[in-house]
């Protein structure tokens, strides 16, 4: 049954990823709108607080620490998680320049035992899971050759599909949570 539909952007699609916040559930907004939205009863969806960072998409949510976090970025833009206060949205951590890497967005964000994790998208030639212990902000994977992940826990497990870039080989990485 459509609850709620919203129209995408620039040839991107609309919604692209949901979390359960609060007891309530959210919606990301993966075309450069970017707008995140909370469903307040059937087919009763209001935007909380504008787009974190306007013409940026917001591909990724989840809820940490009691508190919602979105990651933006796509095509040219650079990877970044914002937190929502609850009022406003503020900015975490910009990915891409903080940590030096090419990658231009937030693929996902999973928490997992007490940890939040980033898998970031492309262009790279090293595939990066960060990981986030409510304070610091580090490297958790890396894979040579790939360009993006994909999250999952699965089983009580933390599991990451990664992508191989154009033209490199296929890469084995290590990681730490």
């Amino acid at each position: 049954v459509l609850d709620f539909s919203t129209l995408g952007q620039g040839g991107y699609s609309g919604i692209e990823a949901l979390a359960i916040h609060g007891g309530q559930l959210y919606a990301a907004n993966g075309s450069p709108i970017g707008e995140v939205y909370a469903r307040n009863g059937d087919g009763d969806w209001s935007t909380v607080g504008g787009a974190p960072e306007p013409g940026s998409p917001s591909r990724a949510l989840a809820s940490f620490d009691g508190h919602l976090y979105v990651g933006t970025g796509t095509h040219s833009n650079q990877a970044k998680v914002w937190r929502w206060t609850g009022s406003t949205w503020v900015l975490v951590k910009n990915l891409t320049s903080d940590f030096g890497v090419t990658h231009d967005g937030v693929l996902n964000l999973v928490p997992y035992e007490g940890k939040l994790y980033a898998g970031l998208s492309g262009p790279s030639s090293v595939g990066h899971v960060f990981v986030y212990d409510g304070t610091d902000w580090s490297i958790s994977l890396e894979v040579p050759g790939c360009d993006t992940a994909r999250l999952a826990v699965i089983r009580d497990e933390l599991w990451a599909g990664m992508c191989q870039g154009q033209g490199q080989g296929q890469g084995q990485g290590q990681g730490q949570g």
